[in-house]
Order: C-alpha cells, then structure tokens, then sequence
C-alpha cells in the first residue's frame, strides 16, 4: 500500500525489508544471514530505470529511432546490469560477519544472457533446461564467501527409459 502511495518510491525500502526478513530467517550451524543494503541505493537504480523506461515509451511514441537505441543499450548493457546486481546483492549479505562476493565476469555474463538465448530460438525453447543450469552456474560459481569459492556441479542424466 505504501508503494502504491508513494508511487513507487517506498518499494526499495519494501524491498530491503523483505531481504532482511528472508535473509533473518535462513540459519545455517546456528547463525542466521544478514542484509545490510542501503534503500537509498536501490532507489537511484530504480530512478535509472525509470529514466530507460520513459526513453523507450514516451520519447519512442514520437521517434522511433530513439525507441530502438534504448532497445539496444538495454541489450549491450544487460551484462553488466546482471554482474553489477549480483554484486550489490552479494555484498550486502552478511553470514558470521563475513559479507559474500560475487567475482563479475562480463564475457561469461555476455554469454550466458546474450549469447545462449540465441539457442533457445534456434531450438525452439527445447535448451531452456540447459540455459537454466548455465545461469544457476554462471551465478553461484562466481560468488565467494571469504577465501571460499562456491562450485556448482550438475549432471544431466537420462532419467526415462522405456
């Protein structure tokens, strides 16, 4: 109700509340998460957004061209967007004291998020399942908590037989 009184402006500080409850309420060996983002920050990367989204709708209404340059910013830009989110996410969660970090990595970033979706086109949607796990990889296998790297190992396994 506050978000929608505020038209839009409390939901960075809904969403701090929301993580920090989730994040509290994780406990693992006795010791539960923390998350210690500053709303005011999630708020300026909604202002961002704001910013792209009226680019594309206002101003593309009256001139097209404009509305395809927003497109393909959005698109080349993507990447860094999803490194630059899991890293404020990672940072801002703390366990023992300890905050994660997530290692960025623009090309493997670049090719999981705009390459890989080319094959899910080409395959009519049948790589979605492969496309998942180089996501859920892509994102744990970059993440660090102190000098502790996450690994992330999957096998797929032919599971029907007839």
């Amino acid at each position: 109700l506050l978000t929608l009184l505020t038209l839009g402006v409390y939901s960075a500080w809904a969403k701090v509340r929301k993580r920090r409850y989730l994040r509290g309420c994780t406990e693992i060996m006795g010791h539960r998460f923390d998350y210690r983002a500053q709303p005011s920050r999630i708020l300026v990367g909604n202002l961002i957004v704001l910013v792209f989204f009226l680019g594309y709708t206002l101003f593309g209404v009256v001139y097209p061209p404009i509305r395809y340059g927003v497109m393909l910013v959005f698109v080349l830009m993507l990447p860094w967007i999803v490194v630059r989110s899991l890293s404020f996410n990672a940072y801002n969660t703390v366990y023992r004291g300890m905050r994660f970090r997530f290692n960025p990595s623009l090309g493997a970033s670049a090719f999981v998020y705009l390459l890989e979706p080319v094959l899910l086109v080409i395959t009519l949607g049948f790589y979605y399942p492969a496309w998942m796990r180089s996501i859920r990889r892509y994102q744990v296998s970059h993440h660090r908590l102190g000098d502790a790297f996450f690994r992330f190992d999957v096998r797929t396994e032919e599971t029907f037989t007839l």
